[in-house]
């Protein structure tokens, strides 16, 4: 493989459609859990296909041993229902022999590899443009073939209201701040699934339309119209749930966009309240400086100097505003633009723990200066309380957690 590396001869990218295509700037960066990033040529991708398909009984030129290559095509963690799992970083294609492959993209490109051991026959489609994965799965499809007719009997299979509830994709990241992100369905479409009847279900994605599905065997469901949702239907041709006491906990699809049941607290309500929460703290907080500056003004007029305790409740008040700003930035920087680096990211965090570390300070000052005649108690004790709840509410959704 002449030809890979990870920022040589690089191609342009493009995006837009129906004619209009813009040019894609070049991203370097890639998320916080991080993409190879690698680049090649289709003629080097050849070379490894065919170095992951030598003859029968031969290990071929990457490995030594020909047991490798076998364990390398099976399951990472065989699923004893013969669910669709990931084979050691290829994911299970659906076609007339066995298939695995692998595919990722980046602003303007798109690369997807496939292989079918079996036939010594593989293929990688390259892209350098935007919005192509109708192109990629109709070539795939194409090469690969129809899958056999189904092998399933007539077993008793389950109504479809028990598969019903919102899934959250389990590609994403987990324990930082992006955390309320994904749950929110800000980086990543939630999915919905609704049973239409006692056979059949509407898997709707976010932003992306509805298709609707017929159980074939037991937690199996098979495609059968996507006709309102086309890309739906191409990413989940078919859909496996896994189910624990009766209730379906996640959605595995052979191409890796499994989806697990949101979490008891990442629901709706909690986000909701999370919200309402920070709307509150957060409000009281840019309000802080506002009635600050005109308690000032007043006792500038009266000239009542402030004391040591006016002080503390001035700092733990602007150490809250600073706090709730930083924290809103955090999130709405990675909204805007998923593909940025750890090194601009933590900063913000260190920020979070220093604004909590300012507080603490200012609550323990407010504290040893109790007995002074001067200062609102009940303005210092409303602030303390809100403090504490803003720093829970955001050390629940990780905003203290470097990635």
């Amino acid at each position: 493989m002449n030809n890979t590396a990870f920022l040589a001869d690089m191609a342009n990218g493009y995006n837009g459609g129906n004619g209009n295509f813009n040019h894609q700037p070049i991203v370097y960066r890639v998320t916080p859990y991080p993409a190879g990033g690698m680049i090649g040529t289709a003629e080097d991708l050849a070379h490894f296909i065919k170095a992951l398909t030598p003859p029968a009984g031969q290990s071929g030129e990457l490995f030594t041993n020909p047991q490798t290559l076998q364990t390398l095509f099976s399951s990472s963690s065989p699923d004893p229902a013969n669910r669709p799992t990931p084979h050691h970083g290829f994911m299970p294609q659906r076609g007339a022999y066995p298939a695995f492959g692998h595919g990722g993209n980046r602003p303007g490109f798109s690369a997807n590899l496939t292989i079918v051991p079996e036939l010594r026959f593989g293929f990688a489609i390259l892209t350098n443009v935007s919005g192509e994965s109708n192109l990629i799965t109709a070539l795939s499809q194409l090469l690969l073939g129809e899958p056999p007719a189904s092998s399933y009997y007539n077993a008793v299979i389950p109504n479809a209201e028990a598969f019903e509830g919102r899934f959250i994709t389990a590609r994403r990241t987990y324990g930082d701040f992006m955390d309320v992100l994904s749950h929110a369905g800000l980086m990543t479409p939630l999915a919905d699934i609704i049973a239409l009847d006692a056979n059949t279900i509407q898997f709707s994605l976010e932003g992306w339309g509805s298709a609707t599905y017929r159980q074939i065997a037991p937690h199996i469901f098979t495609l059968y119209d996507a006709s309102e949702a086309p890309f739906v239907g191409q990413v989940f041709p078919q859909l496996h749930f896994r189910m624990e006491d009766g209730v379906a906990v996640q959605i595995m699809d052979a191409g890796g966009f499994d989806y697990t049941i949101r979490p008891e607290g990442r629901t709706t309500g909690i986000l909701v309240a999370s919200l309402i929460a920070y709307i509150v703290g957060g409000g009281f907080f840019l309000l802080a400086p506002i009635v600050m500056f005109v308690v000032f003004i007043i006792r500038r007029k009266k000239r009542k100097p402030s004391t040591h305790f006016d002080r503390f409740q001035i700092g733990m008040m602007l150490a809250g505003t600073a706090m709730t700003i930083n924290s809103t930035i955090e999130p709405l920087l990675f909204a805007f633009n998923s593909n940025r680096t750890l090194a601009e990211m933590s900063i913000y965090i260190w920020l979070n723990w220093i604004f909590v570390g300012l507080m603490l300070l200012s609550l323990a000052g407010g504290i040893w200066q109790w007995k002074s005649k001067e200062g609102s108690k009940i303005l210092f004790i409303t602030t303390a309380i809100i403090s504490a709840m803003f720093i829970v509410l955001l050390q629940n959704w990780n905003f203290f957690t470097f990635l």
